[in-house]
C-alpha cells in the first residue's frame, strides 16, 4: 500500500467521521447553547433599549442592563405567581368539594331531564340517546370525559414539575448571558473586528439586523395574537357573568402566549368543574368561548403564515434561481438574504413548476418560478379621503394619476398622511414610489408592489428605460427644439432655480406643440436629463412659461394651478418584457379647460 492511497484513505475517513460526530453530537450541543443563544438573541432585542435609558439616565450600560432585565423577570414572577395562585385556589376548591359536587350534578341531571322531557323527546334520534345515557350512565361518563380532558393536562404538568430544575437553570442561564451580551456588545465588536475581515464582519451584522428584524416581529405578532385571545376571553366572560373575569382572561392569554400550554391547559379543567358543579349553561357558554378563540387563532395564524406569493415566467436560460433573481429582477441583498434564511426552514419557499427548488436550481426559457415569502411591509399612515385614479395596475405594479396639488410621498410616514402614498396604501401591503412629481405637477406615478421588482424599476428609471412624456400648456407657439441649457440654483431667489453657466447639464426636447384655443397650445415634451424644475425652467427661459406657474410666470397667480402634467409613459415591463404604453385620464383637464 503506497503512501498516496494511505493519504487518500485517511482524507476520506477523517470528514466522514467529522461529519458522523457532528450529527450525532448536534442534539446535545443544541440543548448546551440554547440558552446562549436565547440570550444572545435577548440582548440584541434589549440593546437599544439599554441605550437609550443610559443616554437618558446617569446608568452605566452594564446597570442599565441589569435594570431591563430584572425589571422583565419581576413583571414574570409577578405574572406566573398571581396566574398559579389563581389556579391552585381555583383547583383546591374543585378538589375539596368534589364530591359534593358530584351528588349536586346528578339531582340537577334528573331535574334538567324531568323537566324538558318533551323538549328532549322532539330531539333527533342520536342527541336525544347521548342525553339519556348521559342521565343514567353518569359515573362512567364522567370518568370517561375526565380521562379525554385532564389525562393531557396532568401528563403534561407532571412532566412540568419534573423538570422544574432543568428549567430554572436554563433561566438562569439566559438571563446571565443576556446581561453579558448586553452588557459588553463594544468588547465582543472589538474581537470580531480583530478575528475577521470587513466582509464577514459586514456578513455578521447584516445577519444580526435580519435576528432582530425577526424576533422584533414575531415578539409583534404573539403580542397581538394574546391581546385579541385575551380579548375574546374577557367578552366571552363577561357574558356568561363569570366572576374575576378580568384576571382570568389575563391568565389564560398570558399562559397561551407561552410556547408549552395554550388555552385549553385552563378551560379545559374549568369546563369539567362547571359541569360537575351542574351549571349547564356555564359550561355551554366557556365551549363556546374556547371555540371561539381556536377560530380567532386560527385566523390569525393563517395571517401570519401567509406569505407574499409572487409568480415570475422566465424569459431566458439561467444557470441558478440566485441568478435570474439578482442579473434580471436585480434584487437587493438583504431580500436575497431573506430568501436564503427562509428557503432553508420552508421547502416551499421556492417553487419551479410547481415542484421545490432551491437558490441553486437552473432556469430555463418559460419556467414559473414562484416565490413564497414574506418581505417587508410598507408604514404610511393611511388615508381614504380622496380617491386616486389607477391607469394600470398587474401583481407587480401599479400606475396611478396624481392630482394637482398634492405631494408624492411624506417626507416624515409617521406624521403626515395627506399624499399620494397615503391614500393609496390601505390597499396594499407594500407600496413605494419609483419616482416623484412636483406638488403643482400632476400625471403618472409608477409605483413597485413587491420589493422584489423595486430595484430593477429604480435601475430602469436611472437608465432612462422608463421613458416619461409630459404635457404643458402655454400661451405661445414653439417649434419642435432641443433646449441645452445648464440649470442651477437662483442666487437671488433661493426657491427658484434658473438657467446658469454654473448649474448642471439639462436637456429638454420639445417634440410637438398643439393649438387647442386662441391662447393656449399643448406642448408634448421629453427629458434626458432630471433636474429640479427642468421643464419650467426651460420654456420660462425661452419665454414660454407654463400657463398657472406661480414662480416663472408673471400672471401664474391668475389661475388655481399650474398646467404641467406628465401624461404618458413607455417602458418594457420588468418582468413579462412587454411593452406598456399608458396614458393618464388627466389630459382631459387640459383640454376642456378655458
Amino acid at each position: 500500500m503506497n503512501s498516496e492511497f494511505k493519504r487518500n484513505i485517511i482524507n476520506l475517513i477523517i470528514p466522514v467521521f467529522c461529519f458522523i460526530f457532528l450529527i450525532l453530537s448536534l442534539p446535545i450541543l443544541l440543548k448546551f447553547f440554547f440558552p446562549f443563544i436565547i440570550g444572545f438573541l435577548l440582548s440584541l432585542f434589549i440593546k437599544p433599549i439599554v441605550n437609550k435609558i443610559e443616554k437618558i439616565s446617569f446608568l452605566k450600560k452594564t446597570h442599565a442592563s441589569i435594570f431591563i432585565l430584572l425589571t422583565f423577570f419581576i413583571i414574570l414572577v409577578i405574572l406566573s405567581y398571581l396566574g398559579f395562585s389563581l389556579l391552585y385556589d381555583k383547583s383546591y376548591y374543585f378538589l375539596k368539594n368534589l364530591p359534593e359536587q358530584y351528588q349536586n350534578l346528578k339531582i340537577k341531571l334528573d331535574i334538567f331531564v324531568k323537566d324538558h322531557d318533551m323538549f328532549i323527546a322532539n330531539l333527533p334520534i342520536n342527541i336525544r340517546t347521548f342525553v339519556l345515557n348521559i342521565s343514567t350512565n353518569l359515573d362512567s361518563e364522567i370518568v370517561n370525559l375526565s380521562q379525554k380532558l385532564i389525562k393531557p393536562t396532568l401528563t403534561f404538568s407532571i412532566d412540568l414539575l419534573t423538570s422544574f430544575p432543568s428549567i430554572l437553570i436554563n433561566t438562569l442561564f439566559i438571563v446571565f448571558s443576556t446581561y453579558q451580551f448586553s452588557s459588553n456588545s463594544e468588547k465582543y465588536t472589538e474581537w470580531l473586528k480583530k478575528k475577521f475581515s470587513n466582509d464577514k464582519i459586514e456578513h455578521f451584522i447584516q445577519l444580526k439586523n435580519e435576528a432582530i428584524d425577526i424576533l422584533k416581529k414575531w415578539l409583534i405578532a404573539q403580542f397581538k395574537i394574546m391581546f385579541f385571545v385575551w380579548l375574546v376571553l374577557f367578552v366571552g366572560l363577561l357574558i356568561i357573568k363569570s366572576k374575576n373575569a378580568f384576571a382570568m382572561a389575563s391568565l389564560i392569554a398570558f399562559l397561551d402566549f407561552l410556547p408549552a400550554f395554550g388555552v385549553g391547559f385552563i378551560m379545559f379543567p374549568w369546563i369539567i368543574i362547571s359541569l360537575l358543579n351542574g351549571n349547564f349553561y356555564f359550561c355551554f357558554g366557556l365551549i363556546i368561548i374556547y371555540i371561539l378563540t381556536q377560530i380567532q387563532l386560527y385566523l390569525q395564524y393563517s395571517s401570519i403564515i401567509k406569505g407574499a406569493i409572487m409568480h415570475f415566467k422566465v424569459l431566458n436560460d439561467y444557470k441558478s434561481v440566485e441568478d435570474y433573481l439578482v442579473s434580471f429582477l436585480k434584487i437587493s441583498k438583504k431580500n436575497l438574504h431573506t430568501i436564503r434564511m427562509q428557503s432553508h426552514h420552508d421547502n416551499n419557499t421556492i417553487l419551479v413548476n410547481n415542484d421545490i427548488a432551491k437558490l441553486n436550481t437552473s432556469l430555463a426559457k418559460n419556467d414559473v418560478l414562484e416565490l413564497n415569502i414574506e418581505l417587508s411591509k410598507s408604514n404610511y399612515l393611511t388615508n381614504k379621503s380622496i380617491s386616486i385614479t389607477k391607469e394600470y395596475e398587474d401583481p407587480y405594479l401599479l400606475i396611478v394619476s396624481k392630482p394637482f396639488g398634492i405631494k408624492t410621498h411624506p417626507n416624515d410616514i409617521s406624521i403626515e398622511d395627506d399624499t399620494l402614498v397615503n391614500y393609496l396604501i390601505s390597499d396594499y401591503q407594500y407600496l413605494e414610489p419609483i419616482h416623484r412629481l412636483d406638488i403643482d405637477t400632476c400625471g403618472l406615478v409608477i409605483f413597485s408592489k413587491t420589493p422584489l421588482i423595486k430595484s430593477k424599476l429604480d435601475q430602469m428609471l436611472e437608465n432612462r428605460e422608463i421613458k416619461r412624456y409630459y404635457t404643458a400648456l402655454t400661451k405661445n407657439n414653439i417649434k419642435p427644439q432641443t433646449i441645452k441649457t445648464n440649470i442651477g440654483r437662483d442666487i437671488r431667489e433661493k426657491n427658484k432655480m434658473a438657467v446658469t453657466n454654473k448649474g448642471k447639464k439639462a436637456i429638454t426636447n420639445i417634440l410637438s406643440c398643439e393649438k387647442i384655443d386662441q391662447n393656449k397650445f399643448m406642448v408634448t415634451i421629453s427629458l434626458e436629463t432630471g433636474r429640479t424644475h427642468q421643464i419650467r425652467v426651460h420654456l420660462s427661459s425661452i419665454g414660454n412659461a407654463i400657463i398657472g406657474d406661480k414662480l416663472y410666470s408673471n400672471d401664474g397667480y391668475k389661475y388655481d394651478k399650474m398646467y404641467l402634467g406628465a401624461l404618458k409613459v413607455v417602458f418594457n415591463h420588468p418582468v413579462t418584457n412587454d411593452k406598456l404604453e399608458i396614458n393618464s385620464s388627466l389630459r382631459t383637464e387640459f383640454i376642456i379647460e378655458k
